[in-house]
């Protein structure tokens, strides 16, 4: 298990390669799962949430707006399983 520390480390892990994360919540004790790609080409995030089975395409902005996985960088809980 890795702790995501940046924007620029996300995209370079799973730049066009999807890879498992997981945002850990309330001090470790639960976890909201993730399968995230990023496309270099598209400068694209595909998301795929294991909580609601649902996925979503997201631009850098989109991603900060719609999503709670920038602030899991900043706060050091976005962990690379």
């Amino acid at each position: 298990m890795k702790v995501v520390k940046s924007l620029k480390e996300l995209k370079s892990i799973c730049s066009n390669e999807s890879k498992d994360f997981y945002i850990s919540l309330a001090n470790g004790l639960a976890r909201s799962s993730k399968e995230i790609m990023y496309n270099e080409e598209e400068n694209i995030f595909h998301v795929f949430s294991s909580i609601d089975g649902e996925y979503f395409d997201y631009t850098e902005k989109e991603l900060s707006k719609y999503t709670n996985i920038l602030q899991a960088i900043k706060k050091g809980t976005l962990i690379q399983e």
